[in-house]
């Protein structure tokens, strides 16, 4: 701590510390209080949002948690049955139906509404470890960077709208199995492989798809780094047993897990559902509402105005989704291979594979993808205005299937002003556009699915691609300066 003598003491043994009113003024316009106001009102933001929103997965994760309370080992023999209006199958690995369970037994004692599914109470409480995540990946990317960078850059996590969006409004947790894979990064960046892997089975035991990013890191370890890559397999699969295989012990719950959580899972990110009894109007619709990937979106619109039948080019989705998810996978492990290529560009490449080519890419998805390309733009003296491709993330949630902003509007209680500032809006996107059936959001979402999976695309071979330098070295610098 600085001292100040007092006048006439200077060549006395006594010292003076700054008086408390001083300290705090110096503290008011030092660096880390902006750091700390930043994060203050990016958490108060989404804790506002919190209470006042929500959507039936509340009521989803709400049954979830019962199921996992009641059953315990025994949960995925109950997993696969839904139960409700609004109770689908849970179809994950078992973390975040613990973080549910524990949720649900601090919110239960303070439920006040009959319908307590969608309780304030529990809204908050499913959605606070979430909103933690969120916390934790922008301090992760401040202490990446050091403070004068690293705020800039955890600015554009904290207060993209996509991710508050996913995180406090809509209450999905893709923002934990961001978390577990950018601490696994980070873990690598500091040559501590053993908690690297420790942290990239808890990415995989949140969500599924983290395996598109997973692979191609696991590869560049392969390559650059033996022994490491060792060490991070062991922990990684004592990480994923320890967290499994209790629920998995008896033939029954290792089927429907394997089926549930799985295999049906990578199925749907591979192949449409066929509709052939639904006119093209009303097909397109549903078609669009499920989260299918721009790519498949934009090209729905152009054969149906082409005169293609929709249930012919449903068929031929699912073998070309295969195909081009197959070859960008592939063209990311090959990318590993190569010299100078670090393992942020390894997991940018296989979550980009994923976004770009599946078939079924939920809105939340996209959450797991922003920091990485922050990272590498950052750390690599880019352009900060390719920033914007992480951006194009913050426009999706206002025309996101199947609801957009009306989110706010399904369960009480809502916030009166916030109906009047969203309505002109909502009633915007759910108008027909002239000439067509198709409401305003089924033309724009795809638009802006289709923009952001090619700009993912056209940034990983323009950039990615071409760079030799390492940013994991760059970074540390930076971290030492900061």
């Amino acid at each position: 701590m600085q001292r100040i003598y007092l006048a006439g003491s200077i060549g006395d043994d006594k010292v003076w510390e700054s008086p408390p009113v001083i300290s705090l003024a110096r503290w008011i316009v030092s660096g880390r209080s902006r750091i700390f106001s930043v994060f203050l009102i990016a958490f108060l933001v989404r804790i506002l949002f919190a209470p006042i929103s929500a959507f039936d997965d509340i009521g989803a994760f709400h049954h979830h948690a019962i199921l996992f309370i009641r059953y315990g080992l025994d949960f995925y023999l109950y997993a696969g049955e839904a139960a409700g209006t609004f109770a689908w199958p849970y179809t994950y690995p078992p973390l975040w139906a613990m973080i549910l369970a524990i949720a649900y037994s601090g919110a239960s004692h303070f439920f006040t509404m009959p319908n307590y599914e969608f309780d304030p109470a529990w809204r908050v409480a499913e959605k606070l470890p979430i909103i933690i995540a969120d916390m934790l990946v922008g301090y992760l990317l401040l202490k990446w960077f050091g403070e004068r960078r690293g705020l800039r850059v955890a600015v554009l996590w904290l207060f993209n709208f996509m991710v508050i969006f996913i995180s406090s409004i809509f209450g999905q947790f893709d923002s934990l199995a961001t978390l577990f894979l950018l601490l696994s990064l980070y873990s690598i960046s500091r040559r501590q492989m053993a908690y690297a892997g420790v942290f990239s089975g808890l990415a995989l035991t949140t969500k599924q798809h983290a395996l598109f990013g997973l692979l191609p890191l696991f590869l560049w370890l392969l390559r650059n780094d033996r022994f490491g890559a060792r060490r991070f397999t062991q922990t990684f699969i004592e990480t994923m047993a320890i967290l499994n295989i209790p629920f998995i012990l008896s033939y029954q719950t290792f089927k429907n897990c394997l089926e549930i959580v799985w295999i049906g899972t990578f199925l749907r990110f591979l192949s449409v559902a066929p509709y052939q009894q639904q006119s093209w109007e009303s097909l397109l619709a549903l078609f669009i509402s499920n989260d299918v990937a721009g790519i498949y979106q934009a090209a729905a619109l152009i054969s149906s105005i082409a005169g293609v039948k929709v249930s012919s080019f449903l068929q031929a989705i699912s073998q070309l989704s295969i195909l081009l998810i197959l070859i960008s996978l592939l063209s990311s492990c090959v990318l590993t291979t190569r010299k100078g290529v670090d393992p942020n560009q390894a997991v940018l490449a296989g979550l980009t594979s994923f976004l770009a080519f599946s078939v079924t890419v939920h809105p939340q998805y996209t959450v797991l993808i922003p920091p990485f390309i922050l990272i590498d733009i950052y750390a690599r003296g880019r352009k900060s205005w390719l920033a914007i491709i992480p951006l194009i993330l913050s426009f999706w949630p206002i025309v996101a299937p199947p609801y957009g902003l009306m989110y706010f509007f399904l369960f009480q209680p809502v916030d009166a002003n916030i109906v009047r500032i969203l309505e002109p809006i909502a009633s915007f996107l759910t108008t027909p556009l002239n000439g067509t059936d198709l409401s305003a959001r089924f033309i724009i979402s795809p638009i802006l699915t289709f923009t952001f999976s090619i700009s993912l695309v056209v940034y990983l071979i323009l950039f990615t691609l071409r760079d030799r330098s390492h940013i994991l070295i760059v970074s540390t610098e930076n971290r030492v300066e900061g």
